[in-house]
């Protein structure tokens, strides 16, 4: 047995509208829900940590990056980390729009957003001038 929300994006069988009625998700409890909302809150909590993590990861690569590589550096490794859980959603299919979750869609677009905010620190003449210093060197 699967445990649940591990494999698809509904947290528990039994969590939503269908039981008791309650149009908010809540299993018919009223808003702010009472158990029937856990699985749902356990489930975001887990997918917010997972960006963290793919931020933590991309700081960390991009800390030992030399100065002017920095911003750069931190850009693509959202960007591409974007793009991997993007195409890990489709083909899991997810839902774009209208989850009661967060989904792989959600992760994508917040690492996206991330990576085109640090794209803007990024001094493309500086990067350019230490790639060709580097060349003529040839030290990292």
């Amino acid at each position: 047995m699967k445990a649940p929300g591990f494999f698809r994006n509904d947290p528990d069988p039994d969590d939503g509208p269908s039981q008791g009625g309650g149009g908010n998700g809540s299993g018919g409890r009223g808003p702010g829900g009472g158990p029937g909302n856990r699985g749902r809150t356990d489930f975001n909590r887990r997918s917010l940590i997972s960006v963290a993590l793919a931020i933590a990861f991309a700081v960390l690569v991009s800390s030992v990056m030399p100065p002017p590589l920095v911003a750069a550096t931190f850009s693509e490794i959202c960007f591409f980390g974007a793009l991997g859980i993007g195409v890990v959603a489709a083909i899991r299919r997810e839902p774009i729009a209208g989850a009661p979750v967060l989904t792989g869609w959600d992760r994508a677009a917040m690492l996206l957003l991330l990576s085109q905010i640090a794209g803007l620190f990024v001094d493309h003449a500086e990067v350019e001038a230490y790639l060709r210093q580097v060349q003529q060197t040839g030290q990292f």
